[in-house]
């Protein structure tokens, strides 16, 4: 018979995606309640790139860590601007599940849950804080999956997990093709800045007297040594990575396929059957595309791109380029095609971008940590995504 501190504890989160961090805090909660309930939140989301598992999904993961330990339900969202209802409606489905209220709310954050329920009369519920032990996120392990980073997703997910990774990798270009599938929604475009124009310093004219340069009066009287404040040079920062990097597919056919970059021979394989077509803009053309893209015929192109950012040391601007003129050179200068090739190589070598279209084009706006002068940009989720090619077009989708 159980008899540990708490009758019922509870655990909202969404799980997008389960990792080692969850699975402590949901050991936590085992150990010192008689049942446990996981309530996973916004179980309506799935296929965009912040939710890409449906509930179905999240709680089979759930379920193979923890069998019977713990007890799983959805927990839909309310809709913006419901926020001071969050704890009756969380304490509702507590009640409606099992019968009563909990008396603990185990969390991994830092601000006080507990406090949804101020306004539930003659509720009591403790709340454990469990500490972030483990340096993951979820935001992390859904670029792990995008990023093809098998071995660091495997480092913060439970090992029970570990044989679904193609299955869950998968489902992930799945979601995200179909997220791409959605109409897209018209932006506007910020103008671009113009960058400041520098001080005009006029240089000093030294005069002659009797073939001898004649010093200026600079206002130092005494002749002292000025200070100097020698800075260390900035250290550059690292590429970014794909970890496990992206593997050889030694079992592909070695056609390859040569390109000039500034002069210099490049080459990636290629070969005739990886030839495809953009048949539309439409979101559907788009997103059928995209997972044509993510196929593993694709996955030696991929790695003979990252080979050559290496062993030609290409920075960022320079990585961009080099990949603009190797996809212009196999689907078309201009080309639709080469656009998206470009974009769905620069994103799986770890950047951040979005697609858009402006009237029969397809356009990248690419994410910097820089502020770019010249260029027109979208502000999103406190990202700047600049768009470096193409007219700066007043509206974009």
């Amino acid at each position: 018979m159980k008899n540990k501190a708490f009758k019922l504890g509870i655990i909202v989160g969404r799980f997008q995606t389960f990792h080692t961090g969850h699975q402590y805090m949901v050991d936590k909660a085992c150990a010192v309640c008689d049942r446990v309930g996981v309530f996973v939140g916004s179980s309506q989301e799935s296929g965009t790139l912040k939710n890409p598992f449906t509930y179905e999904q999240r709680r089979d993961m759930l379920k193979k860590v923890f069998g019977d330990s713990v007890i799983i339900y959805p927990l839909p969202d309310i809709g913006v601007g419901n926020n001071s209802r969050w704890g009756d409606y969380v304490l509702e489905n507590v009640r409606r599940r099992f019968g009563n209220a909990p008396d603990l709310l185990v969390s991994g954050k830092e601000e006080r849950r507990v406090d949804w329920f101020d306004s539930a009369a003659g509720v009591s519920v403790a709340e454990l804080y469990v500490p972030k032990t483990i340096d993951i996120s979820a935001t992390r392990m859904r670029e792990f999956f995008i990023n093809d980073d098998r071995a660091e997703w495997q480092r913060y997910t439970p090992q029970v997990l570990w044989e679904d990774y193609e299955a869950f990798k998968d489902s992930l270009m799945k979601d995200y093709a179909n997220f791409v599938r959605n109409p897209w929604k018209e932006e506007k475009l910020q103008p671009a800045e113009e960058k400041p124009k520098d001080e005009k310093i006029e240089p000093i004219v030294i005069e002659l007297k009797d073939g001898k340069p004649i010093i200026p009066d600079f206002g130092n009287k005494e002749k002292t040594s000025p200070k100097v404040t020698i800075l260390p040079l900035p250290q550059p920062k690292p590429l970014p990575q794909v970890v496990a990097p992206v593997k050889e597919n030694e079992e592909l056919t070695e056609q390859y396929h040569t390109f000039k970059f500034f002069g210099t021979d490049m080459k990636v394989r290629w070969s005739d059957d990886c030839a495809f077509q953009l048949k539309s803009l439409k979101e559907k053309a788009i997103a059928d595309a995209i997972t044509l893209l993510s196929d593993k015929k694709y996955e030696n192109v991929l790695y003979d791109f990252l080979q050559l950012r290496s062993t030609y040391h290409l920075n960022d601007w320079a990585y961009y380029q080099m990949l603009k003129e190797g996809c212009a050179s196999l689907c078309g200068k201009g080309t639709n095609e080469a656009t998206l090739l470009h974009g769905m190589m620069y994103a799986l070598s770890g950047y951040k971008l979005r697609f858009a279209k402006s009237k029969d084009k397809l356009l990248l706006m690419v994410s910097t940590q820089f502020h770019l002068y010249g260029y027109s940009y979208l502000e999103m989720d406190g990202d700047h995504y600049y768009l470096l090619d193409g007219e700066n077009a007043d509206g974009i989708f």
